[in-house]
């Protein structure tokens, strides 16, 4: 598969779905070991979260970008505007209230299937329009 600004954002967003998942697996570790949880300084769930969710942001802003550019690019494909601006959505969620985060995962979650849905189509559509074969 070729690199491409319409893919992207789509590829960053399961980096942060991944980023998310190890965040909170060390924070629900952190709970089961209390030296974990003096080496961080924090002294909680909740406190160990946010120190990790703290430099988070900064990838949320890089995604913001993404798919600000790939939404220019994707004018002419509804699906992939959409995927942008739910993408957009969740990133700025992030940024802004991060402790709230189980709803824009869940829109991270449906945004990475609407990229994945859309370039299937976008495939079969483009190599059904230059061989005029359905695959």
């Amino acid at each position: 598969m070729k690199f491409s600004t319409l893919k992207f954002p789509g590829l960053f967003d399961c980096f942060l779905i991944f980023c998310l998942i190890l965040i909170n697996l060390l924070a629900g570790i952190s709970l089961l070991m209390p030296s974990l949880q003096h080496l961080v300084g924090a002294t909680s769930f909740t406190t160990f979260r946010t120190h990790g969710i703290g430099w988070l942001h900064w990838l949320c802003w890089f995604g913001v970008l993404c798919h600000v550019l790939s939404y220019f690019k994707a004018l002419r494909i509804p699906a992939l505007m959409l995927a942008n601006i739910l993408g957009i959505g969740s990133c700025l969620w992030f940024i802004f209230l991060p402790n709230w985060f189980v709803f824009p995962t869940i829109l991270l979650l449906f945004t990475i299937y609407l990229f994945l849905a859309t370039i299937k189509n976008q495939k079969h559509f483009k190599a059904t329009h230059r061989t005029g074969v359905s695959l």
